[in-house]
């Protein structure tokens, strides 16, 4: 047997959903010769439950990262069914980069087309946002967010054709649910959440300021407004059906909760 071959009847093993026993019992003949062959045991541990140890190792601490990523999602299920969850996660979606927070990246389709999310509404969006936190507090953000010093410093001429950008952390999701309200309760370990009673669905911004997560909520004006300058939609076409105080008001509040950054736009002078 060769070192791959080996690693990969380690992995098949361990990550089989129902334990070691119910891996051999559904394996050909040829599987279960190679597991004798390749994992020793003594007559008080045998390989069996020595191959268990792993395999619990590897799903816990999966079923936790998950939990730590997905905190809310898990209250809202409850221990049981956030269980049932991961464990049906980690064996339809296994992990695939050696850097373990990312591996719940693909939670949020997942929950969408899953039981759990289809009994409760609105909790995939939960776990979208709680993804999208996550993500801004991982994501590189090369760039300076933009100063309102640089904005002003632009002629009014320039305005009409002015494109921006927003920083790398910046997203924006949709929840049915009051997410604003859950976290926040959540946030403070409060012993009961809001009742999560599925509405129209609601805005939320994510963004990192510095070191910090932030999270609000957007009406649909303003999140309509903040997805065309994500996607580079110039100054004059953000004020078409709006007036330009509003959108002047938004820019101002988004420069400072540092989401914007400078694109072809706005020229950054050169810092000595």
């Amino acid at each position: 047997m060769t070192l791959a071959e080996l690693q990969a009847l380690f992995w098949r093993a361990i990550r089989w959903p129902t334990g070691i026993d119910d891996f051999l019992r559904e394996s050909d003949d040829a599987t279960r010769a190679a597991f004798e062959a390749a994992f020793a045991e003594t007559p008080a541990f045998d390989r069996r439950a020595r191959m268990e140890v792993y395999a619990e190792a590897y799903f816990w601490r999966l079923h936790d990262v998950l939990r730590d990523h997905f905190g809310l999602l898990a209250r809202l299920l409850g221990p049981d069914r956030f269980r049932n969850l991961a464990t049906d996660y980690v064996w339809q979606c296994p992990s695939q980069d050696p850097d373990i927070r990312r591996f719940g990246a693909r939670l949020p389709a997942f929950v969408a087309a899953h039981a759990e999310g289809l009994r409760v509404p609105g909790l995939a969006g939960v776990a979208a946002i709680e993804w999208a936190m996550v993500r801004a507090l991982d994501v590189p953000q090369p760039d300076a967010p933009l100063r309102r010093a640089e904005l002003l410093a632009r002629p009014p001429e320039a305005w009409p054709s002015l494109r921006l950008a927003s920083m790398p952390s910046v997203a924006i999701e949709r929840s049915e649910l009051p997410f604003l309200a859950m976290w926040r309760a959540f946030d403070a370990d409060a012993d009961t959440l809001p009742l999560p009673s599925p509405g129209v669905a609601r805005a939320v911004l994510v963004w990192r300021e510095q070191l910090a997560v932030m999270v609000r909520e957007l009406d649909d004006d303003e999140a309509d407004a903040l997805s065309r300058l994500r996607g580079g939609c110039a100054f004059d076409e953000l004020c078409e059906g709006r007036s330009p105080e509003q959108v002047v008001a938004w820019l101002q509040r988004w420069i400072d909760d540092a989401l914007v950054r400078p694109d072809a736009g706005v020229e950054r002078p050169a810092r000595n």
